[in-house]
């Protein structure tokens, strides 16, 4: 049996390989983030539409005095005013992968954050609410 036959024999098994494939890669490196864990400040600066996930809010932050972007979808209580500012947790090890925190906005009495960001978010935050 020619490679091409046997694909369009096993072609569901072989989808569903690879979507846990893929769905166990995200778990993981979801888990590596909150294990490496840094938080900072993150300011939205817009929208961004997807035919495929619908709307999901861009944002910037600075890490080590470099700047990145990153987009996520939305949360229910969010910071939605352009220019808002929330927590952003970031992965220590690499700081490209982030995980924006819209819900919970930075008070007005945090001005800044260290270059590297912090440890610990600055103000109190339910432990399960980092676990997502």
């Amino acid at each position: 049996m020619s490679t091409v036959e046997w694909m369009r024999k096993n072609w569901a098994a072989l989808f569903l390989g690879l979507g846990a494939v893929g769905g166990w890669h995200t778990l993981r490196t979801n888990e590596e983030l909150h294990q490496r864990a840094r938080f900072t400040i993150g300011h939205l600066t817009g929208t961004v539409y997807t035919p495929k996930s619908g709307t999901k809010y861009s944002y910037r932050y600075q890490v080590g005095g470099k700047t990145y972007e990153g987009t996520d979808a939305s949360e229910k209580g969010m910071v939605a005013d352009e220019g808002g500012r929330f927590l952003l947790e970031y992965d220590s090890l690499n700081p490209e992968r982030s995980n924006g925190r819209f819900a919970l906005p930075i008070p007005d009495s945090v001005r800044n954050s260290p270059p590297n960001g912090w440890v610990t978010p600055p103000f109190p935050v339910p432990a399960e609410v980092l676990k997502r």
